[in-house]
């Protein structure tokens, strides 16, 4: 019984951890953030959800504007505009918005593991 009650519970916590997500939006999901001066150097995580980020530990109300291999991440406050480019459904560009510079994205994460 104690069993079948920790499996459930454990089930319900992987339900509730999926509900943020949404799975047309391909880079939803945890990624690190890594230097365009060295590998192995990260810069910190993104993680984006269905209406929301939490970007280098900071939460956001966002929206995603998605055309393809692109995609715009927009605060619905302040801040600046993400331009990010999927490489591959494990690896994104992103354009920095204030310097120009190009920071690459890897998922720590499968999209299923959320």
């Amino acid at each position: 019984m104690r069993g079948r009650l920790l499996a459930i519970a454990a089930a319900l916590a992987v339900l509730v951890g999926c509900a943020g997500f949404d799975p047309d939006n391909p880079i939803n999901g945890r990624w690190s953030v890594q230097a365009p001066f060295g590998p192995g150097f990260t810069l910190g995580t993104y993680t984006f959800y269905r209406d929301s980020a939490e970007i280098l530990g900071i939460d956001q109300d966002v929206d995603y504007a998605i055309d393809g291999n692109r995609v715009q991440v927009v605060p619905r406050g302040f801040g600046p505009t993400l331009d990010i480019r999927l490489i591959d459904a494990n690896t994104a560009e992103l354009t920095e918005p204030l310097t120009g510079s190009r920071l690459t994205l890897r998922r720590l994460r499968e999209r299923s593991g959320f």
